[in-house]
């Protein structure tokens, strides 16, 4: 009951935050080892706390195992906050948690400094966790080496939601994570911002519903849904985007799309991007790239020619 946590709370938490939907705030404080057996007391004795937040705070290794011992089994806490919290070895402790029972489903980890040693000991726990569904580990320093780690555990996890976005994954690392697209059943947003997944990873992400690329969402899903026209105008995409959103727009029944005022390129047609849509999309008729770089260029009359040839109608 509600009355059991806010005593113990007055009474062992002393001036800890506990809101009215049962999250306990420890935010930009430094944690003691007192203030973490409280915790620990309060979500054992309780069963009631849903939240931690423990954003942009300080605590020790030690004082962090008590807090992770504590979650082991537990059955009520289903999101930890942790972003900007630099966990050091505390990471261990983190790992050693997701591999035990427990209720956690988000894990927020942005900006914890995990770099790839921290990512890889989080990958290999991801191996045999099935409960967490969302992952938050942007701007952590991850290279390509932890990226890969993370992508293996992709093959069997059940995370529905991966944010691996502003870390330093390079096309290896990129590459392995796509490639794992391709067996995992349960991902469905992966939030990959600063980098670039190359073809490779643009041919897999049909299987997704969300992907964010350099701040832009690529809206898949409602590609996929829509079986008319489609109004994308004014998105900010750049040429790298429509080259990602292809594989999708040609499977869909999509019958116009309106691209009109973004940012798309002259390597919409070097790269084939848009030449391999007209011919490969049974459905879409026409196509608005008015206001784009791509339709002042001089390419413009190579591109009706092509869309005439497959008797689409493109403006421009």
């Amino acid at each position: 009951p509600r009355t059991t946590i806010e005593y113990l709370s007055r009474k062992t938490m002393g001036n800890l935050c506990l809101s009215a939907q049962s999250r306990v705030d420890l935010s930009s404080k430094e944690i003691t080892k007192s203030q973490a057996s409280n915790l620990a007391t309060l979500v054992q004795k309780t069963q009631c706390v849903e939240v931690i937040e423990m954003r942009n705070s300080k605590i020790s290794p030690e004082n962090f195992s008590i807090i992770c011992s504590a979650l082991k089994n537990n059955e009520t806490v289903v999101e930890w906050n942790l972003s900007g919290t630099f966990l050091s070895d505390g990471v261990t402790h983190l790992a050693r948690l997701m591999q035990e029972p427990n209720a956690l489903t988000i894990l927020r980890l942005t900006g914890t400094k995990l770099g790839d040693d921290g990512a890889m000991l989080l990958a290999e726990a991801l191996k045999k966790n099935k409960t967490l569904s969302f992952l938050e580990m942007a701007s952590n320093n991850i290279g390509s080496q932890g990226a890969t780690a993370i992508a293996n555990a992709l093959y069997t996890s059940h995370l529905q939601k991966l944010e691996i976005g502003k870390n330093n994954i390079g096309s290896e690392g990129a590459k392995a994570i796509s490639a794992a697209l391709l067996v995992n059943g349960f991902l469905k947003t992966l939030d990959i911002d600063g980098q670039d997944i190359g073809d490779h990873g643009a041919a897999h992400i049909e299987c997704l519903e969300d992907v964010v690329l350099s701040g832009i969402s690529l809206p898949l899903k409602q590609i996929r849904e829509s079986n008319g026209p489609l109004d994308l105008s004014s998105r900010g995409f750049c040429s790298y985007h429509f080259h990602c959103l292809v594989s999708v727009l040609k499977a869909s029944q999509v019958t116009a799309i309106n691209l009109s005022k973004n940012e798309l390129g002259t390597a919409c047609w070097d790269r084939g991007t848009i030449s391999d849509l007209f011919q490969n999309s049974g459905t879409l008729n026409s196509i608005d790239l008015r206001g784009n770089p791509i339709a002042s260029c001089d390419l413009t009359g190579q591109i009706r020619n092509a869309a005439r040839a497959t008797k689409k109608q493109v403006l421009l």
